[in-house]
């Protein structure tokens, strides 16, 4: 795994995967985890796109093997997208296509809006836009959970099976709640002391850039309106509806995902 320095003392680590011909100069997909995930939560969609562009798959502040936080750190969506642009731009990637996957998703946003002129295209893959409205209720009991055991693990697997649904096997969800128990629980108390009022609503229409919006029929983070309404608040945007019970399709159906990501980039 790669490390760059975006400020003194916090280092992002990285994967960086690149399968490209060594004589082409080919464009930079960037994929923005969610909460409690790293890198590692790309694995299964890397093979779509590393062909054909540079793959750059980060683990965002505190999660992963980047620099930890502490409970009381000030997190917040315009840090994460502030972190991203640095990223960027530390590693010379001028324009790229950013692909993330749900509260990554709400980041994506406001790094959207807030730096237009670094987007070929935005993928965002179950992103909520109102926190409150999508997880509010949640938030509080999520936070008092670890902070009565210092660990992720009855917030993880009393939340597993709505967050890969129905269809997904014993074993992957296995995997997927010791990959997520893995973060550090101070990472969690301080993004959830703030995560209640992010809200990008607001950004919607500053978005420039194409955008692909992927969603699931049985979301708890939304309604399918809800999102055919987010839709409808961005120019250039692009719907897709995913038929399962899961809230986090890029991880219950990366494949199907993957592959409608990957034409929507190709066709921009």
């Amino acid at each position: 795994m790669n490390s760059i320095d975006i400020e003194q003392g916090v280092h992002i680590a990285y994967e960086l995967d690149d399968f490209t011909d060594p004589w082409t100069q080919p464009e930079a997909v960037v994929f923005l985890h969610g909460l409690a995930e790293g890198s590692v939560a790309w694995k299964r969609w890397v093979p779509h796109f590393a062909r054909r562009y540079h793959c750059y798959s980060m683990d965002q502040r505190g999660f992963g093997k980047s620099s930890s936080i502490s409970a009381d750190f000030p997190w917040s969506i315009d840090l994460q997208a502030d972190d991203l642009a640095t990223f960027a731009r530390r590693l010379n990637i001028a324009k790229f296509h950013l692909v993330a996957a749900k509260a990554g998703g709400t980041s994506a946003i406001r790094f959207a809006s807030r730096y237009p002129g670094m987007l070929k295209t935005l993928s965002l893959v179950s992103a909520p836009v109102d926190m409150e409205k999508s997880l509010g209720e949640r938030i509080p009991t999520w936070a008092a959970m670890i902070r009565a055991s210092g660990t992720l693990r009855e917030y993880i697997t009393t939340s597993m099976n709505n967050r890969l649904g129905s269809s997904v096997s014993t074993q992957a969800k296995a995997w997927w709640s010791e990959m997520m128990i893995s973060t550090p629980a101070d990472t969690m108390l301080s993004v959830f002391s703030s995560l209640r009022s992010a809200d990008v609503r607001a950004d919607l229409e500053k978005i420039q850039c194409p955008t692909f919006i992927v969603t699931t029929s049985g979301n708890l983070l939304g309604s399918v309106e809800d999102f055919k309404s987010m839709q409808q608040s961005i120019s250039q945007a692009k719907l897709h509806v995913v038929e399962t019970d899961s809230f986090h399709p890029a991880a219950s159906h990366p494949d199907e995902c993957a592959e409608q990501v990957a034409l929507f980039i190709a066709a921009h």
